[in-house]
């Protein structure tokens, strides 16, 4: 649930970026951060937890009018690549506001992709939190059908878009879809 703040007028939103190892959720993070112009944003955070590294920033949605006065603000965070212990994944998605599930679009990556969202799944209270999935990698030949991936990887019906993060497709739109749900 988003906190206020009614000292700075703000609502504050926390959205995790999840996903497979190597499926681009840093990536994303790093081309959502670009996207963005730098009056909407603050630097990137990267902090060592044992051997994992979590990577966020804070940022002002450009496309979100402010609400009865109030401005929103995100944090969007992730932990970078290989998870050596999944409790810093828990630790790192508690009370999140929304997540970006990052899929890794590769026909022989389906069950990576099953594994990561079991894995996001299994942290507390994140059943009630909005999802919304990115289909990355969509311009590499090996890239599974959106109909197969949806199939597969988001029963639910949650909102997907097609994605490739290192060009930054399909990442601001995504972001807008969550932002709105998660405001609504």
């Amino acid at each position: 649930m988003p906190t206020i703040d009614c000292n700075s007028k703000e609502v504050l939103l926390r959205f995790g970026v999840a996903g497979a190892p190597g499926a681009g959720k840093t990536q994303a993070l790093w081309r959502l951060h670009a996207g963005l112009p730098p009056e909407l944003r603050a630097e990137i955070v990267m902090r060592a937890v044992g051997e994992d590294q979590i990577v966020s920033f804070d940022f002002t949605p450009p496309d979100l009018v402010p609400i009865s006065g109030y401005r929103a603000r995100c944090r969007a965070i992730t932990v970078a690549g290989k998870i050596a212990d999944p409790a810093v994944v828990a630790r790192a998605m508690a009370d999140l506001d929304g997540v970006l599930f990052v899929a890794d679009s590769q026909a022989e990556r389906m069950q990576e992709n099953i594994a990561a969202l079991r894995q996001i799944a299994a942290v507390p209270g994140i059943a009630e939190v909005p999802i919304v999935f990115l289909y990355n990698k969509r311009d590499l030949p090996n890239a599974a059908p959106l109909e197969h991936l949806d199939e597969v990887v988001n029963r639910a019906g949650a909102p997907s878009f097609a994605t490739v993060a290192t060009t930054g497709d399909g990442l601001a739109e995504a972001l807008s879809e969550l932002s709105r749900i998660v405001l609504h």
